[in-house]
């Protein structure tokens, strides 16, 4: 919980390469502030093993229970040539 009107959502690659957070659905939501709307936090790079805040999800009316499910979408970013490092 947050601050009491809400939920931080953290993520942590255990993949064996570093990923792109490309987005974030929530689901099932029921008194989410702005709805189960995507949120698309543009250009996350997650390495690996790192741990991440991805976003806060607040309630519309904070007197009143929070309930959502999440999912993120990633890709696997190409590989970087010699130049490019």
């Amino acid at each position: 919980m947050a601050d009491g009107r809400g939920e931080v959502l953290w993520l942590q690659n255990r993949h064996s390469s570093p990923l792109h957070l490309t987005a974030v659905t929530l689901e099932d939501c029921e008194n989410v502030l702005g709805g189960c709307q995507p949120r698309i936090p543009l250009g996350l790079r997650l390495d690996v093993g790192g741990t991440y805040q991805v976003m806060e999800v607040l309630a519309a009316d904070a007197s009143r229970p929070l309930s959502f499910s999440w999912r993120v979408h990633t890709r696997v970013p190409p590989r970087e040539s010699p130049l490019q490092q």
